[in-house]
């Protein structure tokens, strides 16, 4: 239940509440823009992960490009041996023993051009995490200090934390609205009657659905179960009974919607 509170008379909340719906209506959209900062941040995380050659190709690439890198050097080399030939004789040096330098080239690019390709793309990713995490950090020093400012503190100075939100605030306003309640103690008990029932109904409605599934199964299992057929109708009574409360709760629902956007305008 709802706890101790400084109880309004209906005229006061017809007035207080509009206000404290705008109040909280704003801290509602900071912690989504909030949310939406942390799931981009986690995004980019995931992508970071995966970033450069994944599975074979983390080990084909550097193979192809230590053969590629060894067969082109070569080449040049051989290419340019009439040019290079009498440096070679000169330093006494042999075309056998280039290959040393020639295999630690090779090896040298086949590991950086991977590290580096890889490095390319996590950098963007650091950069573009670091100005969202600046971002979300000045974000949730907004939303403190939000919360510290008198008016936020007026605003939630009569409500039960459980109804300290857009939604809770709403559901008040529109108990006083459709003439459901004429105090603050027949708002709040009315509130949360109708949130239990709702919790209740939507509890039975997964466990009806759970064995209307199971029926459906063992019928396409072909289990044949003597009572099967019966089941299956006290269980779509239920559901039509079930649909019908739903249906109330939904126009209660649309009630409350429309008081929202009333109290937006």
């Amino acid at each position: 239940m709802s706890g101790e509170i400084i109880t309004l008379d209906k005229k006061t909340a017809l007035v207080k509440l509009p206000q404290s719906f705008q109040v909280l209506d704003a801290e509602r959209q900071m912690i989504v823009q909030m949310n939406g900062l942390s799931n981009n941040i986690s995004q980019n995380e995931k992508i970071r992960l995966k970033s450069g050659f994944q599975g074979r190709l983390k080990w084909i690439v550097p193979l192809v490009i230590f053969f590629v890198s060894l067969f082109l050097i070569s080449g040049v080399i051989q290419l340019l041996s009439p040019i290079l030939n009498p440096i070679f004789n000169l330093l006494r040096i042999s075309t056998g023993m280039l290959m040393t330098p020639i295999f630690i080239i090779s090896i040298a690019l086949a590991a950086w051009i991977p590290y580096y390709y890889k490095k390319s793309k996590t950098d963007k990713i650091d950069e573009e995490n670091g100005m969202l995490n600046d971002a979300l950090l000045e974000a949730n020093d907004q939303v403190r200090q939000y919360r510290r400012s008198d008016e936020y503190k007026e605003a939630i100075s009569n409500l039960p934390k459980e109804y300290q939100n857009p939604a809770g605030v709403a559901g008040l306003y529109n108990m006083f609205a459709t003439g459901r309640a004429d105090t603050w103690k027949e708002a709040i008990n009315g509130l949360d009657l109708r949130n239990f029932q709702t919790k209740v109904l939507n509890n039975q409605q997964e466990g009806l659905r759970a064995q209307r599934q199971e029926i459906e199964l063992a019928k396409r299992n072909n289990i044949l179960l003597q009572n099967i057929d019966s089941a299956t109708r006290v269980q779509t009574a239920q559901l039509a009974a079930q649909a019908t409360q739903l249906a109330k709760l939904n126009a209660t629902a649309s009630s409350v919607q429309s008081d929202v956007k009333a109290l937006l305008r």
